[in-house]
């Protein structure tokens, strides 16, 4: 609206006349010049004569052409010479001057004026054609702007410098570009960007740089994109009579086409599967049916009429193409204790319209022989409460139901020896029950009888030691100093074979225990496991476990007094503490410095009364790592170790965790 309103004002102006009218005005032009010119006639006093009249000439060639104004001019000379001209009516010298200089000016007053005139309207035309070309280049503008917007691709435009110069919203949106992407304006700086986001950076680049060497040829073809996107990218060079204006890119988001061929491509592939599987599996039913000795039927109630296979022609004795097809006939060869029964049972389930069935009944061949028949079929019913069709498939059951019978046979007798093994089981209960109350008793007897005789062996060895010494000789104190020992390690033979009897027979209830806790417990109660006599380090934290808190403490104390006593003499005990996870479990590692175990010797160290070392380089019962793995056993768990010789030993206890 604001250009046409542009256009009126330039165009504005005295309106354009034609024909005789011009000629008047221009006339009357020059009467109001001498109208103007009669009153400064004593002013002037005969100077300038037609001094009004150059600017009537002027007007009238400016507004109405170039004959108008010569009549406009021609009149005031005419006026000049009646009115205003010195001698008046004579045409003298003097006189001639200012006629020749009027004359002079006014012709060239008319021919400047009607150029101008012409230049005018030559810029007004342009202007015109400025404006009407400027609006027609805003509305092809807009007309494209609004195509670009309301079409589902993504363009940008590129100049021949590399610059970008548009880029619809769709393009932005589907490659998501950084404010300052954008802002550069720079094709170079957009497709570096771009490349971070495509699947396969250098076919990118290589298919750019080909597009852009070649100013001729368009480039399309496919980019995938990192987060699964796949565009359609069609890139054209513009060309205007031999000109390369640049280039116009399009992109198509293409994702879901992609995904309907996979799927379609999936679903044929699928289909082809299943039309496969389907022969298949048409051709495996009638081999398995003619290998499993399967009958099939079809009974059109309607009509009466039966369709047997050979398989079913077969179980009831008839012979190929003897069957006549009708139910009295298929109900002859009916056993007939289940003739009756049956009857009944198939027009009970038409009048409960029942669509699928499943029954048991026999068959008697002429014979004699009789037959036992599984069937299962459904029907089909053509009308409410009539049935039409019956199908279905039925196989001979004879063996099966012989080995029930068998079955029923071999219950009873297991019946029987159940009872017989209740009453021998009850038996052995009761003497198991009576063999553990023995070995408590024997338990007992070694922690109190047994061990009570030992302490006062030990006892007296020792008195004897401290009070005789000098007046025995020295074989006899090495003698009692044996005893002693001898004594001692009995004794400790003895709890441990209570410990482990404890272990084995105590009451367990797993909780959660803190590992951290009862090592540092353990080190605090027993100066024999801290400095200076051994060094132990604990890595907390230790991860708790699901264990025995007396149980796990005697496992511990068992490795770590191991630890401190298999070492080599003068060395100093090194030993650390720590536990790992794994999946569900706990693993406890105890690793010392110690002078380690072959590994042919590994599993036969857990055995009870099992040694590598003798008795004499190191004291023991032989039964701590018994303990070690019946407590952890106990616990849910397993103990391993890896080791050595001379290069220590690390126990893995694995327990659950808590």
């Amino acid at each position: 609206m604001s250009k046409l309103k542009a256009t009126t004002l330039i165009d504005s102006g005295p309106p354009r006349v034609s024909g005789y009218r011009a000629y008047v005005l221009a006339l009357a032009l020059t009467a109001i010049a001498l109208v103007v010119r009669l009153p400064l006639l004593a002013a002037l006093a005969g100077i300038q004569p037609f001094a009004t009249f150059y600017l009537s000439v002027a007007l009238s060639a400016w507004w109405w052409g170039t004959r108008p104004s010569i009549l406009a001019a021609l009149g005031g000379l005419i006026a000049g010479i009646f009115f205003f001209l010195e001698p008046r009516l004579t045409f003298e010298a003097g006189s001639l001057l200012p006629i020749v200089v009027y004359l002079f000016f006014s012709t060239t007053f008319i021919a400047l004026i009607r150029q101008a005139r012409k230049s005018e309207s030559a810029s007004r035309a342009n202007v015109r054609r400025v404006e009407a070309t400027e609006g027609e280049l805003q509305q092809r503008r807009a007309l494209l702007d609004g195509l670009a917007a309301s079409v589902l691709d993504g363009i940008l435009i590129v100049s021949p410098d590399e610059k970008m110069i548009y880029a619809n919203d769709q393009f932005q949106q589907m490659w998501k570009f950084p404010p300052d992407v954008l802002a550069s304006n720079s094709d170079e700086v957009a497709l570096k960007w771009a490349e971070t986001q495509v699947a396969d950076p250098q076919a990118f680049r290589e298919g750019v740089a080909r597009a852009y060497s070649d100013r001729e040829t368009a480039i399309r073809g496919e980019l995938r994109m990192k987060d699964g996107r796949v565009f359609d990218r069609y890139g054209a060079p513009v060309i205007n009579k031999g000109v390369h204006y640049g280039w116009v890119w399009t992109f198509r988001d293409v994702t879901e086409h992609k995904q309907t061929e996979e799927a379609l491509r999936e679903s044929e592939e699928h289909l082809r599967t299943l039309f496969t599987r389907e022969a298949d599996t048409r051709q495996t039913l009638v081999l398995a049916m003619e290998a499993g000795h399967i009958g099939t039927f079809a009974w059109n109630v309607v009509e009466d009429r039966h369709v047997w296979s050979k398989e079913t022609e077969q179980f009831f004795g008839y012979a190929p193409g003897e069957f006549s097809g009708t139910t009295e006939s298929f109900l002859e060869r009916v056993h007939p204790e289940d003739r009756d029964w049956l009857r009944k049972t198939l027009y009970s389930r038409f009048e409960k319209r029942q669509t699928a069935f499943s029954s048991q009944y026999r068959a008697q061949r002429p014979d004699g022989s009789v037959t036992w028949l599984s069937v299962r079929g459904r029907v089909d019913y053509s009308s409410p409460g009539v049935p039409g069709r019956v199908i279905g498939v039925m196989v001979d059951i004879s063996a099966m139901k012989q080995s029930e019978e068998a079955l029923d046979h071999a219950r009873n007798q297991l019946a029987s020896h159940a009872a017989n093994l209740e009453v021998m089981v009850a038996e052995r209960t009761a003497k198991l029950t009576e063999t553990v109350h023995e070995l408590e008793a024997f338990s007992y007897s070694l922690s109190h009888d047994m061990r009570a005789p030992l302490r006062a062996m030990k006892g007296f060895a020792q008195i004897l030691e401290s009070e005789y010494t000098t007046q025995l000789p020295p074989e006899a104190c090495g003698y009692l100093k044996k005893i002693s020992r001898a004594a001692g390690r009995l004794d400790q033979l003895i709890q441990d074979v209570l410990t482990y009897s404890h272990i084995l027979r105590g009451q367990i209830e797993l909780k959660p225990i803190d590992i951290d806790k009862l090592a540092r417990q353990l080190i605090e109660e027993n100066p024999a496991l801290q400095p200076p006599k051994a060094v132990i380090a604990i890595t907390s934290p230790c991860h708790p476990v699901l264990g025995h808190e007396a149980y796990l403490m005697q496992v511990l104390s068992n490795l770590v007094y191991n630890a401190v006593k298999f070492v080599r003499p003068g060395q100093l005990p090194e030993i650390r503490i720590w536990t790992e996870t794994v999946g569900s479990e706990v693993h406890l590692f105890v690793k010392d410095n110690g002078i380690g175990i072959p590994k042919v010797a590994h599993e036969r160290m857990f055995g009870m009364f099992q040694r590598y070392h003798s008795e004499k380089t190191y004291e023991g019962t032989g039964i701590g790592l018994t303990i070690v793995r019946k407590a952890t056993e106990r616990m849910g768990g397993q103990v391993s170790i890896e080791s050595e010789p001379g290069q220590g030993s690390t126990f893995r206890v694995q327990l659950q965790k808590a």
